[in-house]
């Protein structure tokens, strides 16, 4: 069901049509704030369209902004908004007491945290107010001070230029997929020498210069997508496969989870089979990723909030193939939870719109087929 749908246009005509579907586009392009500039200007020229107030809380719901979306529901319903309001009101209703602030925590409990630190940060300044007394007083004892053995000082012998300087050192490099790069081992420069003075008529020796020392190619840590680190890992992964796509293709063997059990936070890639297509690539991918939401959630009850990453396959300008993040979105279980039964069955809009509201999608990859 279209926005068109939703609402009467009493009067407008083609303008403001034209109005509607840019206010749609920049949302659809999460523009925002741009959209709802838009529509504070429409509105003041059509005060009465029911349209334009129900678009006003389609944005602040995508912002999550739940009691003012209400509101501008409920005055889309009042200019003559129909059913469909009715139910997006609803719905932004029930998503308004979630989003109220949690109670702070009683000021007068004690914080052993910080009293642990403080009792830790005494203890370190007594111990090294203790060492510093001790180097004093080795410093001050007699017979220990410099000359004390009578002995005379030696020059010390000339060395070669740069012997004796200190090798730096070379902390370990970072490479860019968050693994550790080997780095070879730290040598001194090389030391500048005078040049020597040209011969009558001659010209001056051009001196040699030294070729940087060649690094060694960084190792990238990575993780294969079908070796579960976990217990959880294996058993949230177990039941994502079983999902299937529209066409039919199973998920089994292109999922990939990790799960943080101390933070109960998921994670969960798949990868998106070149043979889905047949309509918007991007409506399947989203509808699919919600059913992996649901599914992960039932699989663990320990499981707080979940980020669902898409992987797509396509070929570059150069013919190549390379992998690339088609979709990310993030949904915890409470909200999942709430969506699931204000709307058991979500349309795509719904899902882009209202559930996954903040998704996202590669612009590099095609919404209709993978390339």
């Amino acid at each position: 069901m279209s926005n068109d749908d939703l609402v009467a246009t009493p009067g407008g005509g083609p303008e403001l049509e034209a109005a509607y579907t840019e206010i749609r586009g920049l949302m659809e392009q999460r523009n925002l704030t741009l959209a709802a500039d838009r529509c504070g200007r429409l509105l003041q020229d059509y005060p009465d369209e029911p349209t334009a107030h129900a678009l006003m809380g389609d944005i602040f719901a995508a912002r999550q902004l739940w009691p003012e979306a209400v509101q501008w529901y409920t005055q889309a319903e009042d200019a003559g908004g129909g059913p469909e309001v009715a139910r997006r009101r609803a719905a932004a209703a029930a998503m308004a007491p979630r989003s109220a602030a949690a109670p702070e925590a009683p000021s007068g409990l004690p914080d052993l945290h910080r009293q642990r630190t403080r009792i830790l940060a005494i203890f370190g300044a007594a111990v090294a107010i203790a060492l510093l007394a001790v180097v004093i007083a080795l410093l001050a004892w007699p017979g220990r001070g410099p000359g004390a053995t009578g002995r005379t000082a030696r020059a010390p012998k000339p060395s070669a230029p740069g012997a004796g300087l200190p090798t730096p050192q070379r902390a370990p490099a970072r490479s860019a997929g968050g693994g550790l790069a080997v780095l070879p081992p730290a040598t001194a420069p090389p030391v500048a020498t005078a040049p020597k003075p040209p011969a009558p008529g001659g010209r001056a020796a051009t001196p040699a210069r030294t070729a940087p020392p060649s690094a060694r190619p960084p190792v990238v840590i990575s993780r294969h997508m079908d070796v579960p680190a976990t217990d959880e890992d294996y058993i949230i992964a177990k039941a994502v496969s079983t999902l299937t796509w529209p066409e039919g293709t199973s998920m089994s063997g292109d999922v990939s989870v990790m799960m943080d059990p101390y933070q109960a936070y998921c994670v969960v890639s798949f990868r998106i089979p070149e043979t889905v297509g047949g309509g918007n690539l991007r409506d399947i991918v989203v509808a699919q990723a919600y059913k992996v939401i649901l599914a992960a959630l039932e699989s663990d009850a320990a499981i707080s909030a979940v980020t669902v990453r898409a992987i797509a396959s396509i070929t570059t300008a150069h013919r190549e193939r390379t992998a690339l993040q088609a979709f990310r979105a993030n949904l915890s279980r409470e909200a999942a939870e709430n969506w699931h039964k204000t709307i058991p069955n979500p349309t795509p809009q719904q899902l882009r719109e209202q559930i996954l509201a903040f998704a996202w999608w590669n612009p590099a990859i095609p919404t209709d087929r993978l390339r």
